[in-house]
Formats: structure tokens, C-alpha cells, sequence
């Protein structure tokens, strides 16, 4: 159906004292852990899989992508990095890398295009709709 309850989005957060703390009135000495419903995180995972699934199928993500990818690691990245670089020596040309780091950046996305690229790509609706 493409919808996520509002029952999953809900979580219990214990407030729990972080050790060796002098001074407990003083809220940074707590820590917030966030409980989450089990069946809202199997949930997502299934539609992240999904979305994986019809990403990778449909030729969505570029094959130097690394993160978050099954059967890629940090060590393949790192050899594909010394490889270029050491072919870019090879012929006598400079290396310069530029790296990102894009945490929160579906927060800041803008939603309505993003559904749109991805109905266009093919995505089953219900999927879109979920997202």
C-alpha cells in the first residue's frame, strides 16, 4: 500500500546516566537511547533491500559506488582509489580526490522530485509511495 503507521515512527526513549559523570542535574551527563518498534525496522529493511534490488537491476547507481552496497567493502574502495592513482602515475598525471560526506542528506532532499526520478526509473509505485 505504500504506507509506513504512525504506530513505527513512535519510540520509548530511557534516559540512561553516562558513567563517571560528577554532576547528574546537568542533562549531558544523560543519554538518550531511542527503542523503536521491531516491526517498523523490519519493515524498512525489507523496502531498503527492495530498493537495492530495483536500484542495482535497473542500473540506477554507478559501479564506483561502495557504501551501502552488498558485496562491496571499505577495502575494495580503497583498492580501486590505489589502482587509479597508480594508473594516473603511470602516464604521468597528477591524483586529486574529492570525498563527501552526505550524512542527513535525505532530510534535505528535495521529496517531490526525488519520487519523480524514481517513478521514472521505473520503481513500482507502492515503493514510491513508501519513500
Amino acid at each position: 500500500m505504500g504506507y509506513h503507521l504512525n504506530e513505527y515512527h513512535q519510540s520509548i526513549s530511557p534516559a540512561l546516566q553516562k558513567p563517571g559523570k560528577a554532576d547528574y542535574s546537568n542533562p549531558r551527563a544523560w543519554r538518550l537511547v531511542h527503542l523503536l518498534s521491531t516491526m517498523g525496522k523490519w519493515i524498512e529493511k525489507v523496502i531498503a533491500t527492495r530498493l537495492l534490488y530495483y536500484a542495482t537491476s535497473h542500473r540506477l547507481i554507478p559501479p564506483n559506488q561502495f557504501g551501502a552496497m552488498p558485496g562491496k567493502s571499505t577495502t575494495d574502495a580503497a583498492l580501486c582509489l590505489a589502482h587509479d592513482i597508480q594508473a594516473a602515475n603511470n602516464h604521468n598525471l597528477f591524483t586529486s580526490l574529492v570525498t563527501f560526506d552526505i550524512t542527513g542528506y535525505f532530510d534535505n532532499v528535495n521529496h517531490n522530485r526525488l519520487l519523480s526520478i524514481l517513478h521514472n526509473k521505473g520503481i513500482p509505485l507502492p515503493i514510491c509511495k513508501w519513500v
